[in-house]
């Protein structure tokens, strides 16, 4: 796998932002302070980590790869990812509560 297919993979919603939201609904419980939050204030800071990844990957995409600046090209599809990581974490997250 090539840099640019690989920053495409991460910043594309697709399987994979399933898979992140999975992963990071496992890891953000080791955030130090993350238990004390309020609930609201959990799913801000899940939601804000789900979009620095896509649009990190669409960032280092424009910089070392030459994508194009555009909206509909680059950054759509990346915060497209993020909600789609936000959505299946969130989902992992409840059904992990419910089972407990």
């Amino acid at each position: 796998m090539t840099w640019n297919e690989f920053l495409q993979l991460l910043s594309q919603p697709n399987g994979i932002a399933v898979g992140l939201g999975l992963v990071e609904s496992v890891l953000v419980e080791y955030l130090p302070g993350f238990g004390a939050l309020d609930a609201k204030w959990k799913r801000l800071v899940f939601l804000a980590v789900s979009l620095v990844i896509p649009l990190g990957a669409a960032g280092l995409g424009i910089a070392t790869c030459d994508w194009s600046v555009t909206w509909n090209d680059t950054f759509w599809p990346a915060v497209l990812a993020g909600g789609t990581t936000f959505a299946g974490g969130t989902f992992v997250h409840l059904k992990m509560r419910e089972s407990a």
